[in-house]
């Protein structure tokens, strides 16, 4: 039972920093693009979950969980709004139905193959294989980045 405790404080942790970041956002957009800080914020949280790997103690892998959940906060609202700004207006419905259907895909299907994943090849893999996810993302952004400048 004190295991699930924990569990619980490191969850609401990254709730609770996903949500400060959300409201900061504004202050940051006035002196970063944001293209740059979706990058930024989907290296950090690659680079996070793999410090979580090597952590030693629950409560390192804890706060680790928190500061991802900082820089999760800042993916999803910018998103959006590079979305809003680069779809028509006749196709934002569309658009936004299918973002939001992949999101809630992530959610149900995030866990279940993790579970496939530490099942098969261990613990440790499901760290690897979510900071991969991010670090892919990132690139995308990132050459998404260099097209712009050019």
């Amino acid at each position: 039972e004190f295991v699930a405790t924990i569990v619980g404080i490191i969850i609401f942790g990254a709730g609770l920093f996903s949500a400060l970041a959300s409201i900061s956002i504004g202050k940051i957009t006035e002196r970063l693009t944001m293209p740059r800080i979706v990058f930024t914020a989907t290296w950090a949280v690659g680079t996070l979950f793999i410090l979580q790997y090597i952590m030693p103690s629950i409560w390192g892998l804890g706060i680790f969980r928190a500061i991802a959940g900082f820089f999760m906060g800042f993916i999803t609202p910018i998103a959006n709004t590079l979305i809003s700004k680069a779809v028509p207006k006749e196709r934002r419905s569309i658009v936004f139905g299918a973002v939001s259907s992949v999101a809630m895909m992530g959610n149900v299907l995030g866990p279940m193959i993790s579970g496939m994943i530490a099942n098969w090849f261990g613990y440790g893999m499901v760290f690897w294989s979510t900071a991969s996810i991010f670090f892919i993302a990132a690139i995308f952004v990132w050459r998404s980045l260099l097209r712009e400048s050019i």
